[in-house]
């Protein structure tokens, strides 16, 4: 805990500074902001070179990375491999396009590249637990055992169920005895009787299942953190995601209850709150307010998703 905690604290000492104020200014430019310094009587104009710049760049590289349906392709190197890389090929274009929208991610990649010095892409594995309810009326006993019966994915469980009588379909059945034998009429008839009306269900069904995939995620540059020696990602010591999360995001990712309120009270924000976060989210720091001191869940902490290089055993 104090190596990584060294760690954080260098990165966020080096990241926080020259670098961020470099990339609020370049929000500035972008945005077209006065610059603070304007004398009364004198022009307030501000060009828009950077937007212009960046906005004129950004229809080309968009158009060499996502104009066709490929986003990437494994190439084989014997026939064997052939019919492997097609389905490899596949299921990676599926998750990128299908799974996830990484036109609207590529975007913000790309476009924090060129305004904000880096642009930076998470890709992780999420395993989330889901949860679904779908209403069923006018089921007959044999229906609703046929859906409880098929195999799905996690578990099926029934949460509301009201039976009723149906309406008769006018069919008659012979009346029988306690040996089974038709019961006759005065005449010699069998007697019949009508079929008594079939029970129906209507009933609430709820699944619940973990889903599971790979999610990519553009992340603003400030969220980022790397050591500060680091030339490149495969170099730094220290590779993290400081993030806000409500605490009731971070109940459901199985951190405690105690420890989230009470940070949201006294905890660090680890730098994020720097010239950069602050130039991005405007608006929200001029109104003010973060969550609801009332409502806990809403609450907002400061985490920090760290990878860091340790020499645990010391060979």
């Amino acid at each position: 805990r104090a190596i990584v905690g060294a760690e954080i604290s260098s990165a966020v000492g080096y990241l926080d500074g020259t670098i961020s104020r470099e990339r609020s200014n370049a929000l500035k430019y972008y945005r077209s902001e006065q610059f603070g310094n304007e004398v009364d009587g004198r022009s307030k104009v501000v060009l828009s070179d950077v937007q212009d710049t960046v906005e004129w760049i950004m229809p080309s590289l968009m158009r060499i990375f996502f104009s066709g349906s490929t986003a990437c392709t494994y190439q084989p190197t014997s026939e064997r491999d052939e019919q492997e890389c097609e389905q490899k090929t596949d299921y990676a274009n599926h998750v990128i396009f299908t799974q996830n929208d990484f036109f609207r991610e590529g975007y913000m990649w790309m476009k924090d590249a060129l305004l904000q010095k880096n642009g930076i892409l998470k890709v992780f594995w999420d395993e989330t637990e889901k949860t679904e309810q779908s209403k069923h009326t006018g089921l007959t006993e044999n229906e609703l055992a046929y859906i409880l019966e098929q195999p799905v994915e996690g578990e099926l469980k029934i949460i509301e169920q009201a039976s009723y009588d149906g309406e008769s379909d006018g069919s008659v059945f012979p009346v029988l005895d306690e040996q089974g034998n038709a019961v006759l009429d005065a005449l010699g008839a069998p007697m019949f009787e009508d079929a008594p009306p079939p029970a129906l269900f209507d009933v609430t069904l709820e699944r619940t299942w973990m889903h599971k995939q790979i999610v990519t995620e553009a992340i603003p540059p400030e969220e980022f953190l790397i050591s500060r020696e680091a030339r490149s990602m495969e170099h730094g010591r220290l590779k993290a995601h400081r993030m806000r999360k409500t605490v009731s995001w971070g109940i459901d990712h199985g951190f405690d209850r105690a420890q989230l309120l009470s940070l949201s009270e006294t905890g660090a924000n680890f730098g994020l709150a720097n010239t950069e976060y602050v130039a991005r989210r405007e608006s929200e720091h001029e109104l003010g307010g973060k969550g609801s001191p009332v409502d806990e869940a809403t609450r907002e902490v400061v985490l920090i998703e760290c990878y860091i290089h340790l020499d645990r055993d010391g060979d």
